[in-house]
């Protein structure tokens, strides 16, 4: 028992004394190169989305954006390998390569994000900052100039950078693009991670890299993220900080009843998706507060998405996802309507905050719309 008591003792000594020459280089690191600054995300039938957040991520300096395209039945793949074929910055990742169906406590997005970091660190790209992040995440600078490379470089650097969520709540307009003059929402303490590729880490969540010893975390908002749970600041931003993670978790009501109906692993068997709590209803402890963003950089920047689109040549797979989109919508509203109404109050906060009458209308406008065009 003393032998081991005392191997153990050895070991953690040896243990901290490794962590503590790590970080002393890291904390001491002298680039040759600034880092590349890059995205990982992992997209699952985005189609309708996918293109404006390659854009605008692409717009604010992503030097690289490596998308892990999984479990997919629409046009993502091929919209992503488009522009892929004429940008040699957007890289497409087969997802389902490293998919284990079924597998118990088994995550596909933080599994492509490990992927993805262990396929730079084996083409000697360790020095590159990778930020994890979600299609329906967008890094926003507050004005609309401050690109990705400009803040790591002005932020002198950081091993690991944290960006606070705008959870956004003001979208009305069908597939309404995400930049827009008046952005609304409410800030959230949840943090979205960048990490030098070179960092060694024992985990990567959703929201954070867990690293082998502590390591600077440079916050967007300039707060302090908690040493037990670096997934989140230890308080919320009060005023808008200069830059964030816009997250359009509802989009507009008929958005949000299509994301109701998208598949999880986790809720097979299930008729509705259960991580949402209700249109436009978060978690986040933030006031509401509305940001108005320069006109003039708004404009130009949906000017340029649109010249975009058009290079590409991905309107018609986007004008089709869409319309599928709607008829998911419609499947959806027609399946809790046809529910008992006790079982309708079991998910009672997932459509809260609907007006189920005036979004079945609105649903059944548009189908035949779409059915009118062909779509």
């Amino acid at each position: 028992m003393k032998i081991k008591r005392r191997r153990g003792t050895i070991a953690l000594f040896h243990l901290l004394g490794c962590a503590r020459y790590g970080w002393e280089r890291l904390r001491n690191r002298k680039f040759d190169a600034p880092p590349s600054i890059e995205i990982a995300t992992v997209a699952s039938n985005e189609g309708p989305y996918i293109a404006e957040w390659i854009h605008h991520h692409l717009s604010f300096g992503a030097q690289r954006i490596h998308i892990a395209v999984n479990r997919s039945t629409d046009h993502t793949a091929q919209i992503v390998r488009a522009i892929a074929q004429n940008d040699p910055r957007v890289v497409l990742v087969d997802g389902d390569a490293f998919d284990k169906p079924g597998a118990s406590g088994f995550s596909i997005q933080t599994e492509c994000y490990a992927q993805i970091r262990k396929s730079l660190r084996r083409a000697g790209q360790g020095n590159t900052v990778l930020l994890f992040i979600d299609i329906d995440e967008f890094w926003l600078p507050l004005n609309m100039t401050t690109t990705m490379p400009d803040w790591f470089a002005q932020s002198g650097w950081p091993v690991v950078a944290t960006f606070n969520w705008l959870q956004v709540i003001g979208d009305d307009t069908l597939f309404e693009p995400t930049v827009k003059i008046n952005l609304r929402g409410r800030f959230d303490a949840l943090v979205k991670t960048a990490a030098l590729v070179d960092l060694p880490v024992f985990g990567i969540g959703p929201h954070t890299v867990l690293s082998l010893w502590p390591a600077r975390r440079q916050n967007g908002s300039d707060l302090r993220t908690g040493l037990r749970d670096p997934s989140r600041t230890q308080t919320t931003p009060d005023v808008p900080p200069p830059v964030f993670i816009a997250h359009r978790m509802f989009r507009s009501p008929v958005e949000y009843l299509a994301i109701l109906g998208r598949d999880r692993p986790h809720e097979q068997g299930q008729p509705f998706k259960t991580n949402r709590f209700g249109y436009r209803v978060t978690r986040s402890s933030g006031e509401k507060v509305q940001i108005r963003l320069d006109a003039a950089k708004v404009a130009e920047m949906r000017a340029d998405f649109a010249a975009f689109e058009a290079t590409h040549s991905i309107d018609d797979m986007m004008r089709a996802d869409r319309a599928a989109l709607v008829r998911k919508a419609g499947g959806v509203l027609r399946r809790y309507l046809a529910l008992a109404e006790s079982e309708r109050n079991e998910f009672a906060h997932q459509f809260s905050n609907l007006d189920i009458a005036k979004l079945h209308r609105k649903v059944t406008a548009l189908e035949r719309q779409i059915e009118s065009e062909g779509a």
